[in-house]
């Protein structure tokens, strides 16, 4: 069972103002049924665990507080969570110093470690000649190119030689684009996971073109990703499941 000073963290997160005991009590006793005490034992128990805690903790360890009444003193029985402070905030800038071979090896080796969370078995391949990584799972052998993009302008630029798609058609070869872009503030990995038979039905539709090299420019806005400004593509947004 959670620790009754969790419960109260977590009934009290959405609460800036202080809460009594007994109301602490029943928005516990309505998030879970099945706690073993009645709205008055729990209560009390509240009571003694918040006002132990608070005199055993000290700073940053303690999680709540009294309130006061407004004339020197505190108001019984009612306590709030203490606000904390935020967290660092993290670099999201993209560093343009780094090298392109250091930036497609970096690509490689995360989408290797998506793999390998996912249960595939999978290697990084020492040449390059089309294929990047060989993955295989449940029997299954699968051939992964991978490429890397940095945010720019927007959008995302990735390029396919031609020759070496078509050398490497094959219905167990799929193309990975990963997109380095800021989500939400956070510098995160997208992966576009196409297999090479949508590949060729792109270039059939003509929402891919190019003679010797294969263009794919992919952009997000709406909370949707675009492929050369024609064809929405979020069914392909993280999908390694795709890979079977």
């Amino acid at each position: 069972m959670m620790d009754i000073l969790e419960c109260v963290q977590e009934v009290m997160t959405t609460s800036g103002a202080g809460m009594h005991v007994k109301e602490i009590a029943s928005e516990i006793l309505k998030k879970y049924p099945n706690m073993p005490f009645g709205h008055d034992e729990l209560a009390t128990r509240l009571s003694t665990r918040l006002s132990s805690h608070i005199q055993k903790k000290k700073g940053s360890d303690c999680r709540f507080s009294k309130v006061s009444n407004g004339k020197g003193g505190e108001r019984r029985g009612v306590y709030r969570l203490k606000k904390t402070r935020k967290a660092p905030v993290l670099s999201t800038q993209i560093s343009t110093d780094v090298g392109r071979n250091f930036v497609g090896k970096g690509g490689e080796h995360a989408v290797l470690s998506e793999l390998l969370f996912r249960g595939y078995n999978a290697a990084i391949m020492t040449v390059d000649q089309g294929i990047d990584v060989v993955a295989s799972k449940d029997g299954h052998y699968f051939h992964i190119q991978v490429k890397t993009a940095r945010q720019s302008n927007g959008g995302f630029q990735f390029s396919v030689n031609l020759n070496s798609f078509n050398s490497n058609d094959k219905s167990h070869t799929f193309y990975i684009f990963l997109c380095r872009q800021v989500v939400k503030g956070v510098l995160t990995n997208v992966f576009i996971v196409f297999p090479s038979s949508m590949i060729i039905n792109y270039l059939e539709s003509g929402v891919v073109t190019g003679r010797e090299t294969l263009s794919f420019n992919i952009r997000c806005g709406d909370n949707s990703y675009v492929l050369n400004g024609k064809e929405k593509i979020d069914h392909f947004i993280n999908k390694f499941e795709l890979i079977k």
